[in-house]
C-alpha cells in the first residue's frame, strides 16, 4: 500500500524501469516472499520492517528462509504458518 492506503500493483514485466529499487536478479518468488516479507494479511508484521527492508533482505539473502536464519530482523513469533496459506497472489505480466 501507498501512504494514503492504496494497494499498489506489482508488474513483473515493468520491475527493470523502478527508479526507487533496484530488481536486477530478481525472480517471482523472490518478489513474493519480498512483499509478503513488507506485510501480508496472513501474518503480523514485522515491527520495522517495510518494503525497502524486505526488498534489501530478499536482495542480499536471497528468500524469505535465508533471512530467518540470518538473525538480522527481529522474527520473534514471526514464521511460516503451520499450516499452508493458499493465497490468490499473482503477478502481472
Amino acid at each position: 500500500m501507498d501512504k494514503f492506503g492504496q494497494g499498489v500493483q506489482f508488474q513483473y514485466s515493468m520491475l527493470q524501469k523502478n527508479k526507487e529499487l533496484n530488481f536486477d536478479g530478481f525472480n517471482r518468488q523472490m518478489l513474493l516472499e519480498m512483499c509478503i516479507l513488507s506485510g501480508c494479511d496472513y501474518l503480523q508484521s514485522l515491527p520495522g520492517m517495510g518494503l525497502k527492508k524486505a526488498h534489501a533482505s530478499i536482495k542480499r539473502f536471497k528468500s524469505y528462509d535465508k533471512v530467518r536464519m540470518a538473525d538480522t530482523v527481529d522474527m520473534h513469533d514471526y514464521s511460516r504458518p503451520k499450516k499452508r496459506v493458499q493465497t490468490n497472489a499473482s503477478l502481472y505480466v
